[in-house]
């Protein structure tokens, strides 16, 4: 018996120290989460290549998921990851925890990358998010595992799968 399943966005965090003039010249409102797409998070980093940053295997319901097993409640989680540098970063970093992950989370057969969220931090501390969902809008029901979830005490979805018909039917 598992005490939770969780279903939501593999979101790999990458968090950079930047100044607000960062901000200013790529005209981004400061502290706020922004939805962006492959390209324009590539622009964003580009610039960043020699910054030191901090990866982070997260998402909404990825974040609950691992607390509740970091407090010693059985956990499971279905998300949808590429095949690609992220993608294994964030399947490593969810098995060192010990959380179980649906079996086909990595897909070899993906159209976009491991979602990823550029967290720029400022010096006041204040956090901007720049979130490209990647793969995890292709999440489907072929992903959930029935009976892991069947045998699960509690459910958990994140409010962000909306964002594709795919994932709204997995939910």
């Amino acid at each position: 018996m598992l005490e939770l399943f969780g279903i939501g966005n593999a979101i790999v965090d990458i968090e950079v120290n930047i100044h607000d003039d960062f901000l200013s010249e790529w005209n981004i409102p400061k502290g706020q989460m922004i939805l962006v797409d492959a390209e324009r998070t590539a622009q964003l980093i580009a610039p960043l290549k020699d910054s030191q940053k901090n990866l982070c295997s997260g998402g909404s319901a990825a974040n609950t998921t691992f607390a509740v097993q970091a407090f010693g409640a059985s956990s499971a989680y279905t998300c949808k990851v590429a095949d690609d540098e992220f993608g294994r970063y964030y399947l490593n970093e969810f098995s060192a925890a010990g959380l179980q992950l649906n079996g086909n989370a990595l897909t070899t057969e993906a159209r976009a990358p491991t979602g990823q969220c550029l967290i720029l931090i400022s010096d006041d501390a204040q956090r901007t998010m720049n979130t490209h969902l990647g793969v995890s809008v292709e999440l489907s029901v072929n992903e959930v595992e029935v009976e892991a979830l069947r045998q699960s005490r509690y459910f958990y979805v994140e409010g962000y799968l909306a964002a594709s018909e795919p994932s709204t039917a997995a939910a």
